[in-house]
């Protein structure tokens, strides 16, 4: 999917809900903040935008391509970083630019659902505990799982989006086919971009693991983390012991976990 970092940024450009809640993390939290999966940049660049130090990591080099075009033609800096969010370490770089650690790391927009694995998920996790400075949080958000949407019709194209592509001068339609493994929580999904002018598709497919809101708690918590605040759907901010012990709502669609290291 990530070959294609040009047409997945046309299509995700339009996406701002969170960008407000990933400012005020920023400002409450402090600097520099780390997006892991910066993929194309439109969180990172967006707090660089205010005057934030942004770092990123990605595994893909076409959307570390894409990033650093992004931040080049926006006249700011980003730090951007190859590898891989299961195992990583940027300790080196942060003690040559004089930091202590991140104030935030964050993972927006699902990236987290890339480790496949509970021990990818912890092996990210004790990366971010050696990256965090004292008072840092880190900040994963994550659609919460929903049976009517992983059991659909596997064989049917269910419709994404209709997004106009600058590098392809047409209309591109957006369809996705799925299929859910509930043993190893895999949803197994297939994208069709198709040209409207062109009728051509191009098809990409990937897997997300799908995290249930009381097991990431749970390894949260035994990786040695507290969560501070919680936010549902970008905007309803949960902060105070009953907010937190109530939760968020059953019909919650996305969750975002804030989380420091005692």
């Amino acid at each position: 999917l990530y070959d294609l970092a040009v047409l997945y940024d046309e299509q995700h450009r339009s996406f701002t809900e969170d960008l407000a809640m990933y400012e005020t993390l920023s400002r409450d939290y402090g600097e520099p903040v780390l997006e892991l999966g910066i993929g194309n940049a439109r969180v990172g660049l967006e707090l660089a935008r205010k005057g934030r130090e942004v770092w990123g990591l990605d595994l893909s080099p076409a959307m570390l391509r894409l990033s650093g075009e992004k931040a080049a033609a926006a006249k700011v800096k980003l730090g951007l970083y190859q590898g891989d969010m299961s195992n990583f370490d940027l300790t080196g770089a942060l003690m040559s630019a004089g930091h202590d650690g991140f104030g935030l790391i964050m993972v927006p927009f699902n990236s987290i659902c890339h480790l496949h694995s509970t021990e990818q998920l912890v092996g990210c996790l004790q990366s971010v505990a050696r990256h965090l400075k004292k008072g840092g949080v880190f900040a994963p958000s994550v659609f919460v799982p929903h049976p009517d949407y992983l059991y659909r019709d596997g064989e049917s194209l269910q419709f994404v989006d209709r997004f106009h592509s600058d590098s392809r001068k047409e209309e591109v339609e957006l369809y996705e086919t799925n299929s859910y493994d509930p043993i190893r929580q895999l949803n197994q999904i297939s994208w069709y971009f198709i040209g409207m002018d062109s009728e051509e598709t191009l098809e990409r497919r990937f897997s997300l693991r799908m995290y249930y809101p009381q097991e990431l708690r749970y390894i949260l918590r035994h990786c040695g983390f507290r969560i501070v605040e919680e936010w549902c759907e970008y905007t309803q901010r949960l902060r105070t012991p009953a907010e937190l012990s109530r939760g968020i709502p059953a019909d919650a669609i996305v969750q975002t976990l804030v989380c420091t290291r005692d």
